[in-house]
């Protein structure tokens, strides 16, 4: 509580520590909404405290009202602009809202007020990485390391510069250290099972989308990525009995996903692919425009397999149009890179 207390009333001084007491005690509970009414009344007491804004913000996060929680972080700046821990939660923020530019000039700005701190490299990496800059995003990140070796989030972070960079066998180290550090952390299991689907290692993906999902039971993704795995696991071929059992269990896990987000065009897509172990080709052409309309054109197969299915019912000339706009993207694609 940096509040200067000269000229300030001792009544008032007293008022203010019980609502900023007040408000700590209802943060630690969990009751967002009063510990900033709490905040904001101190505030008005006396005068702007850059604390007190920042603890408004986290508040804010916690209610995942994100305009409102960046809205105190700059008013936490306001106050004092070197406030580093405003500083690095803005930086952050912006991070998410793909701000990347003023993110990175926000969080030199922290490192350059103390450069010992190895979340604020850790979080210039993301960054960095975000913008597609690789290689300083590698070092910010190992600058980290070198503050803090157990640093968990600069682990996960490099493991996601070395997929980009497909140094693979570094990438999988960083992550296996990640998810030993933070056994239970959501995001590090999830995208570690992303990195092993894209290795083709479909059951080892399996172990650690299954822990994602008893990690976090309300996100969507580690269903859909678990999914994803088992159906590709059954493309493989095997008994027939097992590869139902896999699909059925992929089509429950994309069901349990539309509960939790109904407008993800990647699980639409997957629920497709399971229907063609079925010959279920009036679903898979359902499922794939759907994922089309949602807007999924991560994966170009979408299209392709669209077009086959409007080949299975007997519509020659749409399917043939189709596969034309599956190749017209991919030659697009392919330029572009």
């Amino acid at each position: 509580m940096t509040v200067d207390p000269e000229d300030i009333p001792r009544e008032t001084l007293l008022e203010y520590k019980r609502l900023y007491d007040s408000g700590q005690e209802n943060m630690s509970h969990s009751n967002y909404q009063q510990a900033i009414d709490c905040f904001l009344e101190a505030v008005r007491l006396t005068r702007p405290c850059e604390v007190i804004w920042g603890n408004i913000a986290l508040c804010y996060l916690h209610l995942n009202d994100s305009e409102r929680c960046i809205d105190a972080l700059r008013r936490s700046l306001e106050v004092d602009p070197d406030y580093r821990e405003s500083l690095h939660n803005l930086a952050l923020m912006l991070s998410d809202a793909k701000e990347l530019s003023e993110a990175e000039s926000l969080i030199r700005r922290a490192i350059a007020i103390d450069g010992t701190e190895a979340h604020s490299w850790s979080t210039l990496g993301r960054i960095l990485r975000a913008q597609g800059r690789h290689k300083e995003a590698m070092r910010a990140l190992a600058t980290a390391l070198g503050l803090e070796p157990d640093h968990v989030n600069a682990h996960h972070h490099l493991g996601l510069v070395f997929i980009e960079l497909e140094e693979n066998d570094r990438a999988e180290r960083s992550f296996l250290k990640a998810v030993q550090l933070a056994p239970d952390h959501a995001d590090i299991l999830l995208d570690f099972g992303r990195f092993l689907i894209l290795m083709q290692r479909f059951r080892d993906a399996q172990i650690y989308l299954r822990r994602a999902i008893e990690a976090d039971p309300f996100d969507n993704m580690p269903l859909v990525c678990l999914a994803e795995a088992l159906i590709y696991q059954a493309k493989e071929g095997g008994e027939e009995s097992a590869l139902t059992e896999m699909v059925d269990e992929a089509h429950a896990l994309l069901n349990r996903s539309f509960k939790i987000d109904p407008f993800e065009g990647k699980a639409w897509f997957h629920w497709a692919e399971g229907a063609v172990f079925y010959r279920e080709w009036n679903a898979v052409e359902e499922f794939c425009r759907k994922s089309i309309e949602l807007g999924y054109e991560e994966n170009l197969w979408v299209f392709a397999l669209l077009s086959a299915a409007l080949g299975k019912l007997g519509r020659a000339e749409e399917a043939t149009e189709m596969f034309q706009e599956y190749r017209r993207r991919v030659d697009r694609r392919e330029k572009k890179t």
